[in-house]
């Protein structure tokens, strides 16, 4: 019993690799995308880290600064006379706001810099499992897929000019 494939489309088949081909470079541009991304965190968090670091630096100086005029103008405020305190108070208590804010988001970059490298690490092991996927099993499913449609190309060409042969002549 002899039956012959119904293959009616070959451009679907071509249809279906070209869009897995342009799948495999659009994951491979994100792959890469998401990898500068990463770099990108790396040092934004190293910087900032530094930034906060030198801004501690400066707001216990301001800090300082800030107690030394207040003790100055208590100092100078004997018997009522001289400049109130005051306005130095204010400003002490301004900066070691400031040096509180400081602190915290010093503290913020230090724990981003602990969790970052753990948080790579957990996208790092799928982010390759895709790459080595798109290099390796990608390129040979496209290259099946060429044969594939080649083989089925030569059957439709094959069992066309079978249907199209006179009856006498041989197949």
């Amino acid at each position: 019993m002899s039956q012959s494939a119904q293959v009616t489309s070959f451009e679907a088949l071509q249809n279906f690799k070209n869009a897995l081909a342009r799948f495999g470079l659009e994951a491979q541009k994100a792959l890469f995308a998401a990898d500068g991304e990463v770099r990108r965190a790396v040092e934004h968090v190293q910087r900032q880290l530094e930034y906060w670091k030198k801004q501690i630096r400066e707001r216990q100086e301001e800090v300082t600064r800030a107690k030394t005029d207040l003790i100055q103008r208590r100092w100078g405020h004997n018997d009522g006379r001289g400049p109130g305190s005051t306005e130095a108070e204010l400003a002490l208590r301004q900066a070691e706001r400031r040096l509180r804010e400081a602190e915290e988001k010093f503290s913020v970059c230090q724990r981003w810099q602990k969790l970052l490298p753990e948080a790579i690490m957990e996208y790092e092991g799928p982010a390759r499992l895709l790459s080595g996927m798109l290099e390796s099993e990608l390129k040979q499913s496209l290259v099946l897929l060429d044969n594939k449609i080649a083989i089925l190309e030569t059957y439709a060409a094959l069992t066309a000019s079978t249907e199209t042969a006179p009856e006498g002549s041989p197949p």
